[in-house]
């Protein structure tokens, strides 16, 4: 028997910020397979046809390409735990 916890549910409701700590540094074009395109491709998905979708709901390529600088207001462990020592 073993066991994961404690570990966090999700990062939900700092999900964008989340992502934008993992993914800083990171070039676009990688972070577009990782995001979108090699899932895509694995499932058959039309990213043209899901374009207006993703549109809607993002986060964009670019939004999380920014990196984050600052914790928000009331930020969840896992955000926490994500940002540098030095920038707390």
């Amino acid at each position: 028997m073993g066991s994961d916890y404690p570990h966090d549910e999700g990062t939900y409701p700092f999900t964008r910020e989340h992502l934008r700590q993992v993914f800083a540094g990171v070039e676009p074009s990688l972070m577009r397979r990782l995001l979108a395109e090699n899932a895509a491709n694995l499932y058959g998905f039309d990213l043209d046809k899901l374009a207006p979708i993703a549109a809607e709901v993002g986060p964009t390529v670019e939004e999380i390409a920014e990196p984050l600088v600052g914790l928000p207001d009331n930020a969840n462990e896992a955000l926490r735990r994500g940002m540098a020592p030095a920038s707390r």
